[in-house]
This record gives C-alpha cells, structure tokens and sequence, in this order.
C-alpha cells in the first residue's frame, strides 16, 4: 500500500444563485501585468493570471475591503464602494524595502555547493497537489544555511505529473521567530511537463538571491496556474517543514514535506 502525504486544500463554496462577479487586471505602477497576484474579500479569493486578468465570484451582500498582494509589491486595499461597479483596473507599488533585509552580492571567486531539503525518504511516500491551483497554500522544508550562500537554481524531483498545464511557484523566506519574511522580490516560476515518469525541475532565480550563515529559511512551492484537474506527486521526505497559508499568513510545522536542493556557491 502506498502512502501519501496529501496536500490538501480547503475552498468555500459559493452557491452559483446571488452573485456577483468583479473582473480586473493588476498592473505595475510601470504598467506591467502582474501575474498571480492574490486578489481576496473575505475568505473569497483568486489569483490573476499570468497577464495579469482575474475574475472574482462573491456572494450578494458582501462588505468586506478588496486585498489585492503580491509579494513584489505593496498590499493594496480597495473598499466596497469602488469594487462594486464590478470592473477594476488595478495599479500595485514595488515593495522593495519591505522585503527581509538581506545582503546581495556578485557571485566572483565562490566555490559551488548545495544545501539540501532533504532527509529520509518517507516509504512510498509522495506529496500529491490533486485538482489544485490555488497558489495560496504553501508546503516545503526548513533549510539552514552553514555558510553565507549565493543563490543560483534550486531544484526538486517530480515523480508524476497528470495537469495537461502546471505552474509552479516558489517563495524563499526567511524565519524570524514565528514570523515569515520573503528574501526575493521576484518569486521563482517553472513549468512541470506532463509525464508518468521522475524528472527533475530546475527554478532559476531572475536576481541575485544569499542565504546568510546560520539563518534559517523556508522554500515554500504552490500551484498557481493549472489545467484545474490533475495530479502532481512530489518525493515526501522526513525533514522539517511548513505548511503556509498566504492569504491569512497561518504558518503550522510539519514533521514531513517536500524535498528540494538548493544550488550556489560560498566563499
């Protein structure tokens, strides 16, 4: 018998009768798309897409303030009485310094390492993102960094893959007590293929990424784009993790997660 560790994702349900729905696109002050930002009233939520457009279903009588958060830009809140014209054009502000305050520097004359987010492997063990694309619900492992580390790929083993299309997303935090503080301004993106076979995924970051000497760090991964239905399975490792909730920031330790590799170099 195999053993799963499921990723599981909680959605309310909406009754299809007395509804609205709010439609919009999130763009840079630069007027860029800005693509899987979180876009949220209440517990009601959803991501734009990867130009940016969403489409967000509510239940009549909502008065709940419009979120709108990414991490690459600052929180933005829009009330109720602008929402409800139902189209929304909506502009976001880099968020640079609220970022971790981490140091970055070139990559010359570093030797190549790894930090691994692995341990042993759970026996049959996968974790299993079925019909998910939510992007709100994170899981990964806690890394600690033994030397200051430059960031250059980080990689994970996929063991299956049924969603015709699957984006994944990676955010690299930094653990501050209970706290969560991301340390890049552009999330990671990379597409799994579909495949009934193990293959490796490679994410590369868009900017220079270091992990400082005895810190600790969260890689969390989601699904924030899909075919809807599918299955993904991902190697299940005893080694600690998080499981991490970006829309309320509910963090909760877990004993097994997901194993990743995380490639650079060290002085």
């Amino acid at each position: 018998m195999r053993f799963y560790l499921l990723v599981i994702i909680l959605f309310n349900s909406i009754c299809v009768f007395g509804q609205e729905t709010i439609i919009g696109s999130v763009k840079s002050s630069e007027g860029h798309a800005v693509e899987y930002a979180t876009i949220s009233v209440g517990s009601t939520f959803t991501l734009s897409d990867a130009n940016g457009k969403f489409s967000l279903y509510l239940p009549k009588g909502y008065t709940h303030n419009l979120c709108v958060s990414h991490i690459s830009y600052k929180t933005k809140v829009i009330p109720r009485s602008t929402y409800s014209t139902g189209n929304l054009d909506i502009t976001l502000e880099e968020a640079v310094n609220e970022l971790s305050n981490i140091t970055v520097t070139s990559g010359k004359k570093k030797k190549q390492k790894t930090i691994s987010g692995t341990g042993m492997r759970v026996p049959g063990g996968d974790a299993c993102f079925k019909n998910e694309h939510s992007g709100v619900k994170e899981i990964g492992p806690i890394v600690k960094a033994d030397y200051d580390f430059l960031v250059e790929t980080i990689s994970l083993k996929i063991l299956r893959n049924t969603y015709t299309k699957c984006t994944l997303r990676i955010i690299l935090y930094e653990i501050n007590g209970k706290k969560l503080a991301p340390i890049i301004n552009k999330p990671l993106y990379a597409e799994a293929k579909v495949s009934n076979d193990s293959y490796s995924l490679t994410f590369t970051p868009k900017e220079l990424i270091e992990l400082q000497k005895g810190h600790r760090y969260f890689a969390g991964l989601s699904i924030v784009d899909s075919s809807k239905e599918g299955e993904l399975h991902i190697p299940a490792y005893f080694h600690s993790g998080l499981g991490h909730n970006t829309l309320t920031e509910n963090t909760r330790k877990i004993p097994a997660s997901i194993g990743l590799k995380i490639l650079g170099r060290v002085e």
